[in-house]
Parts: structure tokens; sequence; C-alpha cells
């Protein structure tokens, strides 16, 4: 078990980035009301999702 939390900690180190944002539970809270509607990976889904419909739209990709 530990050599494949080991695999995984380097994949994600050498593979991935992690980003946080802060939301504010006074002025976010409907955001905060959509996201936790989400599971964990429908959560990242649908930001990316976001993201890539915003890049499009500004012909960034």
């Amino acid at each position: 078990m530990s050599n494949n939390i080991d695999y995984i900690t380097r994949y994600q180190k050498a593979n991935t980035i992690q980003d946080n944002v802060r939301l504010s539970k006074k002025y976010d809270a409907d955001i905060i009301e959509c996201l936790n509607s989400l599971d964990n990976k429908g959560k990242a889904t649908y930001i990316k999702e976001l993201i890539r419909k915003d890049m499009r739209s500004k012909g960034i990709q």
C-alpha cells in the first residue's frame, strides 16, 4: 500500500497542480451552494468546463 501511495504522490507532483479559491460565506453563498451540490469529481469537471467555455469565447483555445 505504501508503494502505491508513493507512486501517486510522485505522479501528482510531476503531472498536476492544485490551485485554491477562497470564497466568502457572506458574498459568495450562491457559488458555495452550487459547488456543494456537486460531488468532488463533479466540482473539478464543472469548473474546468466553465473555464474552457470562457477560453473558447475569448478565442484562447
